[in-house]
């Protein structure tokens, strides 16, 4: 008898030997019917040695290859792929150096703001009441208005012949939560600062001649011999300063603690039928520093619209400019998007730019690891001896 070939054995034939152990069997359990329980002793021995036939093919043959793991291999690397291409990093350090013409913050302690700054003028809105300083031909003059109304003042450091008077705005100590936005008003050196919070006292300390405005009394120059202290009282609302540099820039805020900050401003249309609100950016230039990524760069373009999501951050300076905000920040945040709408961007780093900028060696030998340890499973698997 010719031996089955080892191809026959590995395919079909050890389903055919199965299959004539079966009908053996079958014709066996006949014959032990006929013979009243009898079966021929050289059948027997057949059916023996066949039976050994089936196991011995069986033991021999191969186990069935499993098709599982190159799928959980192929699986697990576009996992982990995925994973270091498109997550992002919850959290992240920058440090933002632009120049806008309109910027917000909230404060996130009482710290001081604005610094003791030098004007040429003065002006505020929402103001309860008005502390007038004597001078050498007036007296002292608290004004106030009664109801829901708030004054509107403004002071202005005039030149009296060879006499020119100063207008110094000291520093406010502005409370936990205020919210303050800062904006070019379209004029050279003139700038707006709203402050959002309750109870504020401004003080200003006057020398020389100077012009008041009022809304509660008529215009008038006073001129005050030696520096003298003018204060106003927040009112109900929103307290408005109008703040005109003298020639040069100045610092209006350094060292300012925030945990909210904005580029953009709210524009409000309002028709017959509808409100239209739009929040255009603020931004002319500037460069956003990645620290975690070594420094890395980005350029903003001028209008670019940039939404900051803070844990918290400094402005180191806030700088008014002839005719813009400069602006000098560096804090955490847990977010950052370019643009708006369908336009959106996510420019958080991703887990593969911090690993390559943290652990650059780390992660190629990681890389090689991992690539030759798959390497090697799968050719394990194909049955190449490694």
């Amino acid at each position: 008898m010719t031996p089955p070939k080892q191809s026959q054995i590995r395919g079909t034939g050890i389903d055919r030997f199965r299959s004539l152990l079966r009908s053996q069997a079958e014709l066996a359990a006949q014959e032990r019917t006929r013979n009243e329980g009898q079966i021929p002793v050289d059948r027997l021995d057949a059916l023996e040695r066949l039976a050994k036939l089936v196991h011995i093919c069986e033991t021999a043959q191969p186990p069935p290859r499993k098709r599982w793991p190159p799928f959980v291999v192929f699986g697990s690397t576009l996992l982990l792929a995925s994973f270091l291409f498109f997550a992002r990093v919850p959290q992240t350090e920058i440090e933002l150096d632009c120049a806008v013409t309109e910027t917000g913050f909230v404060s996130s302690k009482q710290q001081v703001f604005p610094n003791t700054m030098q004007l040429s003028s003065l002006s505020a809105a929402g103001v309860r009441t008005i502390e007038i300083p004597s001078d050498s031909k007036n007296d002292a003059r608290t004004l106030s208005l009664s109801g829901s109304d708030d004054l509107v003042f403004g002071l202005s450091a005039i030149l009296k012949g060879r006499k020119q008077g100063t207008i110094n705005l000291a520093a406010l100590s502005l409370p936990k939560g205020a919210r303050v936005a800062v904006a070019y008003s379209g004029r050279p050196r003139e700038f707006e600062v709203v402050l959002e919070t309750t109870g504020l006292d401004v003080r200003a300390s006057l020398n020389g001649p100077i012009r008041f405005r009022s809304t509660a009394i008529p215009a008038a120059d006073r001129d005050f011999v030696s520096p003298k202290t003018f204060q106003v009282r927040q009112g109900s609302r929103e307290l408005y300063l109008t703040l005109t540099l003298p020639a040069g820039s100045s610092t209006l805020g350094s060292q300012v603690t925030v945990d909210d900050l904005s580029f953009a401003r709210v524009n409000q249309v309002i028709d017959t039928s509808r409100t239209t609100v739009s929040q255009p950016s603020t931004l002319l230039n500037g460069k956003l520093y990645w620290e975690s990524l070594n420094g890395g760069e980005r350029n903003l373009r001028p209008g670019e619209i940039l939404q900051v999501r803070l844990v918290q951050g400094e402005i180191r300076a806030l700088s008014l400019e002839d005719q813009h905000i400069a602006l000098k920040f560096r804090g955490l945040v847990r977010g950052m998007n370019i643009g708006s709408g369908k336009g959106l961007r996510d420019i958080m780093p991703t887990w593969l730019d911090w690993l390559k900028a943290q652990h650059a060696l780390s992660l190629l030998w990681g890389t090689s690891l991992y690539l030759f340890g798959a390497t090697t499973a799968l050719l394990r698997w194909w049955g190449v001896r490694i």
